[in-house]
């Protein structure tokens, strides 16, 4: 996960950037479902939920 940085310090994650997925054993099934969730984490940690979030499997 890439983020900003927050005014909290490196503990507190700022708004993410990034995230990236990585399908383990290329079980593309997993890594889908691994990345929908994040993709969903991350919508609602930018607490915007009108800003489009983009998610990409990949085995490496």
């Amino acid at each position: 996960m890439i983020s900003t940085k927050s005014e909290l310090g490196k503990i507190i994650l700022g708004l993410p950037l990034l995230v990236v997925v990585e399908a383990k054993q290329n079980n593309f099934i997993e890594g889908w479902g691994q990345c929908l969730a994040e993709l969903i984490a991350a919508q609602k940690m930018n607490q915007n939920e009108t800003q489009p979030v983009y998610g990409i499997v990949t085995d490496g």
